[in-house]
């Protein structure tokens, strides 16, 4: 058999795209046993020129084509006042404005009222932008039940798009890059919780003029002695952490019948024209109508 060359190589990994490894080659011919060595001194030569291959993570043997497109941003043509109409629960369309593109991330614990507030987004919006409901929450008997609680004269068939999904949400949003995607929810793998942030990151990857709603769990809030007095912790951040902020521009906590503004990348105009920032505004609430409903909304400092 011919020695493999670094010719061969390269002419393959014409056809790669992303993340393969030394197995995934043998799809395209090369015999991974009969040409180890060789094949590892091409690799390493390879991805120290760095021009079509780069290693990828810390495991050995991994690696990813290296993808040289981009598109021309005419930033300069952009209409700064361009932005999304969407009514958002709590008012918070008041305080944050939501621009093509953005993310909105709602994290709260179990039972916090998560689903309703993707609810209310969906009903107060299907008239006028292109909604879809990607769940895998709840059955379609108790979307039944929630729904028509939440809006009684709704239309048959309804004015959104219900699908089952469970993971990989970007690819489903890829099609239709310019609607409202509600997520309910992204599932947690506690073994590999930054699975989280590659969803987001799916879908922030293909959007275009829409906006995405993605609804998460979080860590239940707890109870400790401060001074001889009961304190509640309440954990802002999805499971995940940190990282589930990067690509969202309205973050929404709900904790304990409590409902905060995480973060704002976009504060309204009339925030900034009385120069308050939104960030850590809070409203307590109480959850009603198949829990559907937000009732007896009051600001909240605690």
């Amino acid at each position: 058999m011919p020695e493999l060359r670094q010719a061969d190589v390269e002419d393959i990994l014409q056809y790669i795209t992303g993340i393969f490894t030394y197995r995934d080659m043998q799809d395209f011919g090369i015999r991974y046993d009969e040409n180890k060595q060789n094949l590892r001194k091409i690799m390493q030569r390879l991805c120290n020129e760095g021009s079509k291959v780069v290693r990828h993570g810390n495991r050995d043997g991994m690696f990813r084509t290296v993808d040289g497109n981009s598109e021309e941003m005419r930033f300069w043509e952009a209409d700064v006042n361009d932005y999304v109409p969407i009514q958002l629960p709590f008012g918070i369309s008041q305080y944050c404005l939501i621009r093509p593109h953005d993310i909105i991330i709602v994290a709260g614990e179990k039972s916090a009222g998560k689903t309703a507030f993707l609810y209310n987004i969906i009903v107060d919006n299907m008239d006028i932008l292109d909604t879809w409901l990607w769940n895998n929450e709840t059955g379609a008997s108790q979307m039944k039940q929630r729904m028509f609680a939440l809006a009684p004269n709704m239309e048959i068939p309804p004015p959104f798009h219900a699908q089952w999904k469970q993971d990989n949400f970007g690819d489903a949003i890829k099609s239709n890059p310019d609607g409202l995607h509600i997520i309910d929810y992204v599932p947690v793998d506690m073994e590999n919780l930054h699975a989280c942030t590659h969803e987001i990151e799916g879908v922030w990857r293909n959007l275009r003029g829409g906006v995405a709603v993605i609804a998460m769990q979080k860590k239940p809030s707890t109870k400790t002695i401060f001074k001889g007095q009961e304190k509640t912790i309440r954990s802002d951040w999805a499971y995940g952490g940190a990282p589930t902020l990067f690509r969202a521009s309205v973050y929404i906590s709900l904790s304990d019948s409590v409902a905060k503004i995480v973060e704002c990348k976009n504060p309204s105009p009339e925030m900034q024209r009385r120069h308050i920032h939104p960030k850590g505004k809070s409203w307590a609430f109480d959850l009603e109508n198949e829990g559907t409903m937000f009732t007896n909304v009051t600001d909240y400092t605690g």
